[in-house]
């Protein structure tokens, strides 16, 4: 039997029909779908950039679809429910990342390559949906920490060794236009 709180959360048609929305497996697997596809064209990212920039013009069509799922999220679950769940908070950074980078323009490259960056973090949702793939992340989480002392000893290690070879070889390499 349904509380006067839930009756009153879910007056609203069109929180209804959002929650409906996002519950039909269909929309999850859609959003899968995109993140892979996402994924997969910004893999394809090349310098120098071709005269058809494909993740440009994809960009736009990606973030149409990903913030569309945000507000639905938002609209069908309500904000109280909808910040409940970690991933959904994220999703929503991410979300407002990709618009930040919509509005920025094309010329500051290196912004914009750093918040595309962000966009390839949706593949963690990815291990949300499959149970194998959430169970190996979590054994190498597990891995890591177990052996977090020796990684910064081996950070450490690559670091000084870095630095000797910069100061060895500062200058002894010519590179042409072309790199």
């Amino acid at each position: 039997m349904e509380t006067e709180e839930e009756k009153r959360k879910y007056s609203y048609w069109i929180c209804v029909v959002c929650w409906k929305i996002i519950n039909v497996p269909i929309f999850n697997t859609f959003i899968l779908t995109l993140i892979v596809c996402n994924t997969l064209l910004l893999a394809t990212d090349a310098y120098p950039r071709p005269k058809v920039d494909l993740i440009s013009i994809t960009n736009k069509y990606f973030t149409f679809f990903f913030s569309l799922e945000c507000v639905l999220k938002l609209t069908g679950l309500t904000w109280r429910n909808f910040s409940k769940v970690g991933f959904n908070i994220f999703d929503l950074v991410i979300v407002i990342f990709s618009v930040i980078e919509l509005g920025i323009s094309e010329e500051s490259g290196g912004v914009i390559s750093a918040l595309r960056a962000f966009r390839l973090l949706r593949l963690i949702k990815l291990a949300r949906s499959n149970h194998t793939l959430a169970c190996l992340l979590d054994s190498i989480l597990h891995t890591i920490a177990a052996i977090g002392n020796f990684l910064v000893l081996l950070t450490i290690f690559i670091y000084v060794f870095s630095l000797l070879g910069m100061s060895m070889y500062a200058g002894s390499f010519k590179f042409n236009e072309d790199g």
